[in-house]
This record gives structure tokens, C-alpha cells and sequence, in this order.
């Protein structure tokens, strides 16, 4: 078994095909690859980065990649794939996919989609190497699971959900017939929900049946505005 687990492997890295974790890291037919951002500094502010192509051992250490003979200084410019509509630069550090217009020139023009980030409590920032796990296929979780917190679960964006996050604990979630902005919804620093200053606006379209189980006639169809803060200014 080893020896054919070897020759998948073998096969897999000679197409481009085995993923972040450990890879050959040089193919020229492949053109989609994992990279550690290595600086967000755009001189001309075109959301443009570096980033680093690297591979990773099975113990998640860097062993080289397509760009380990290439300096910082040499690398070209990754150029957004987002719409400037959507304001997301990557941090130093973080991990993003590149996609190379030509796999034979390093040189060549490159573009980037990410953060990838794989937990909800991790968007302020996430390692390249926690990132990475997502190509694990492992049998246990290492980020914590929103659902295992009933709380949470209620304010973060669940499957079906339509969101803009924040970096930094502030959300704006799609859900059917329903918008729910919120700021600050957990206490500052942790991920237990903020009971004490709660912010958040809720609108939403909802139906009844023409009567509860008490017979009494309810409104059928109606809107509904909720509007949670401490302090609320009307002008």
C-alpha cells in the first residue's frame, strides 16, 4: 500500500493536483496556487500585494515553493480580483490564492482572491499556516465551531446567509426577507455574546396565521424594524 500511496502522490504533484500541503511547488502546468502575503503596501493604492508562493511539508513547514529562489524585492505585484466595490486588502502574514496568467514566467502578471480565513473568530487575522489547514482532510477540527455556541450560531451568518464581515466584529447578514446589521456583538476581545452594550438593526418581512392558539385575530402580513443600542440619536 505504501508504495501505490507513493506513486498517487507522485502522480498527483506531476499534474499540479495535490493541493497546499505538500506539492511540488514548480509545475509550469499549474496556475492556481496558495501564497503567504509578504506586504498590503500599494505605492500607487490599487489594493495590489506581494505574496509568496511556498509549499509545505506534512508538518506545515516551509520547504521552498515556486518562488524560494526569487527575492521580496523581485517578487511582481498581485493585482485584486475583487470589484473595488469591496474593500478587502489582506494582512501581512495571511494566506491568498494566486492565479498566474502564465505558469511558464514567474514574471508573468498575477492576481489574488482571498484572505482565506477558516473560522468565523478569526477574521481580524488568521496565519498562513492556520489558514492552510483547509486542505487537511482530518477527522477533528482545530478552529472553533460557531454552532457549538447556541449564542453565536444566532448572529453569525449561518449556511444560505448572504454577509459582509468585518475585520473586527461588525456584520451586515442577508437572511430571507431579512437584513441584520449588528456592531460589537460579542464582548470586546472574546467570543462571548455582548449582553451589556448590544448594537444591531434588524428589518425583516413577516407572516402569522390569521389567529393564535387562542383564537385572537392577528395582522396577516406585516414589516417589522428592530433597533437594539444603549444609546439611539435621532436627528
Amino acid at each position: 500500500m505504501a508504495g501505490i500511496d507513493k506513486l498517487a502522490r507522485a502522480t498527483l504533484q506531476g499534474q499540479g493536483l495535490s493541493g497546499g500541503v505538500s506539492s511540488s511547488g514548480n509545475q509550469s502546468s499549474r496556475n492556481i496556487y496558495p501564497a503567504i502575503v509578504i506586504s498590503s503596501e500599494d505605492p500607487l493604492g490599487m489594493k495590489r500585494i506581494i505574496a509568496r508562493i511556498i509549499s509545505l511539508d506534512e508538518n506545515g513547514n516551509d520547504k521552498g515553493g515556486r518562488d524560494r529562489d526569487t527575492p521580496d524585492n523581485e517578487l511582481p505585484f498581485c493585482v485584486p480580483m475583487m470589484p473595488n466595490h469591496f474593500h478587502i486588502i489582506p494582512i501581512e502574514g495571511e494566506m491568498v490564492y494566486i492565479l498566474l496568467e502564465n505558469p511558464s514566467d514567474n514574471s508573468a502578471p498575477r492576481y489574488y482572491m482571498g484572505s482565506q480565513i477558516n473560522s468565523p473568530f478569526k477574521l481580524k487575522f488568521q496565519s498562513y499556516e492556520e489558514a492552510n489547514r483547509v486542505f487537511k482532510n482530518t477527522d477533528f477540527n482545530l478552529n472553533k465551531n460557531k454552532d457549538s455556541n447556541v449564542e453565536s450560531s444566532v448572529t453569525l451568518p449561518r449556511v444560505g446567509d448572504i454577509a459582509l464581515q468585518g475585520r473586527t466584529d461588525a456584520d451586515l447578514i442577508l437572511r430571507p426577507r431579512e437584513v441584520y446589521l449588528v456592531a460589537g456583538k460579542f464582548d470586546k476581545g472574546t467570543t462571548n455574546i455582548n449582553k451589556t452594550t448590544p448594537s444591531n438593526l434588524q428589518l425583516v418581512q413577516l407572516e402569522n396565521p390569521e389567529e393564535n392558539d387562542d383564537g385572537e385575530e392577528l395582522i396577516p402580513i406585516y414589516s417589522q424594524a428592530n433597533l437594539t443600542s444603549t444609546n439611539i440619536n435621532l436627528y
